[in-house]
């Protein structure tokens, strides 16, 4: 049986993707993919085709991202970068795109910019899958899961029929 699932995508290099089942389990966490210090468009394209063999992909929820002065122009512009490859590779798949500032959706998962509270939440909320969390570089991971899981919570997608969100045969 196909599971339907939901993606939550932390942007940048040290970001990373997990995916939750309707009923909010954690079925996937994985980190970003990268190739040659960058995020790999090709690469993440080949993750979500093989999540895409064994589920239906129905929302992704990718975290707005905005410049910052102490990021610096080249910082800026390289995770503007992987927004925009994000962004392409789940169109690509025809997966609906909610693109929550990271205050929204962390406001209402009543979260801080403490990325330890996020671990901790992650922790909390799905037990056995603690040592995808455990370290403090794991923040990425679990800002994804809960992202994943602040999608299912609003409700604010649309279930398109699934031969609109299955993997195309590439």
């Amino acid at each position: 049986m196909t599971t339907a699932v939901i993606l939550g995508i932390d942007p940048g290099k040290l970001g990373a993707l997990a995916a939750i089942s309707v009923t909010g389990e954690l079925m996937w966490v994985e980190d970003m993919p990268t190739a040659a210090k960058e995020v790999s468009a090709a690469l993440l394209a080949v993750m979500l085709r093989e999540l895409g063999l064994h589920s239906i992909i129905i929302a992704a929820a990718v975290e707005e991202v905005s410049a910052h002065p102490v990021t610096g122009s080249i910082g800026n512009f390289k995770l503007g970068q992987a927004h925009g490859k994000l962004l392409g590779v789940v169109a690509t798949l025809g997966v609906p795109v909610l693109r929550p500032s990271p205050s929204s959706w962390k406001r209402a998962m009543h979260l801080s910019a403490d990325k330890d509270v996020s671990r901790r939440l992650a922790i909390d909320t799905w037990p056995t899958w603690a040592p995808s969390f455990a370290l403090k570089k794991h923040d990425g991971r679990a800002e994804a899961a809960i992202l994943a899981l602040w999608a299912l919570r609003s409700g604010n997608y649309a279930t398109p029929a699934p031969e609109l969100v299955e993997v195309p045969p590439w």
